[in-house]
């Protein structure tokens, strides 16, 4: 089902990059207390997971949310820790998970993550039901964090341990995006994004010279120069692809965009979508026939990426601290 979304920004948000921008700048919940969890991967590697509202796991019956963050991001990025402050106040447990690389320490191997990497959280979600046998979970992914989560959602189908999910500003069309990202302003997004993900494999480079793994050095140095990726197709054909076993980036969009998928997911859904999105197609937003019967679009015509600000520049109010909530506590 699609509808029109309840969001009405004010005046002075009415800007689709002012929606998008803002939010990064704008601090919330910057002393949430949290406590960092290790998690051991199976293949080595690890994931850094924060928890918010830890105590409340030893209720009877818990609920428990898993945020996924977005490109570039991390669980200290603003949407997350707005998200946990809300949950926490209203009695409800969460825990952001960093994709690897992401918690300000670099991951053991050459793999990372990507817009459709659902392994991870999938070792995650499984090791936390029986952790909390008990426990209702759901899951809210971000951006890049939400295209794979409804990746995982309809991989799973009805073996989802999930008794809710919210996806917002999700890709959908991986290459669809990669046309819009392209054009005009959102270019500078584009720019600002690839730089971070070149910081992100120049800093596991330096940190493989550090420990003398040269081994994993040489591979990953040998993938070609980092100077020639100015868009994410570049990245993803030189970095992406090859890390993850793809034939090309094109073989990779096809691969990991979540829009595929949607109809398989069995898990109660709300999708939160803006129609002045910058980084996604107007084309790659779903349909009525790519939703399942469990899955809600909700629509609205301003809000950017990941953005849905209202209020004014001293007191503004961040829509989706309220209406992610919501969502998550009627369903749990």
């Amino acid at each position: 089902m699609i509808k029109n979304s309840t969001f009405q920004p004010s005046r002075l948000f009415r800007s689709t990059h002012l929606q998008t921008v803002y939010p990064s700048f704008s601090g919330r919940a910057s002393n949430l207390p949290r406590t960092r969890e290790r998690f051991e991967l199976v293949d080595g590697d690890f994931v850094d997971l924060d928890w918010a509202g830890e105590e409340f796991t030893n209720q009877d019956n818990p609920r428990i949310v898993l945020i996924l963050h977005g490109l570039c991001g991390s669980s200290s990025s603003n949407y997350v820790l707005g998200l946990q402050r809300q949950l926490l106040n209203q009695g409800v447990a969460s825990v952001a998970m960093n994709f690897r690389g992401c918690s300000g320490e670099p991951n053991r191997l050459l793999r990372a993550y990507h817009s459709g990497e659902t392994s991870d959280m999938n070792e995650v979600f499984q090791d936390l039901v029986i952790r909390f046998p008990t426990a209702s979970f759901a899951s809210v992914g971000y951006s890049l964090g939400a295209n794979a989560m409804l990746k995982w959602l309809g991989e799973m189908g009805s073996k989802s341990p999930l008794s809710a999910a919210v996806a917002v500003s999700s890709p959908y069309d991986l290459s669809l995006s990669t046309v819009r990202i392209n054009r005009g302003v959102s270019d500078l997004y584009q720019r600002h994004l690839v730089k971070g993900l070149v910081g992100y494999v120049e800093s596991k480079l330096a940190n493989y010279q550090r420990q003398n793994e040269w081994e994993k050095y040489n591979e990953l140095r040998g993938l070609g120069s980092l100077v020639a990726a100015k868009t994410f197709v570049d990245f993803d054909e030189l970095i992406t692809a090859p890390l993850f076993g793809y034939d090309s980036a094109a073989h990779y969009y096809e691969q990991c965009s979540s829009l595929p998928f949607l109809p398989e997911i069995k898990t109660p859904s709300l999708l939160i979508h803006a129609l002045d999105d910058p980084l996604v197609h107007p084309e790659a937003i779903p349909t009525a026939d790519h939703l399942a019967a469990e899955t809600v679009l909700e629509l609205s015509n301003l809000g950017g990426h990941v953005g849905f600000v209202s209020g004014s520049v001293f007191k503004p109010v961040f829509w989706l601290d309220q209406r992610i909530p919501e969502f998550l506590v009627e369903c749990l």
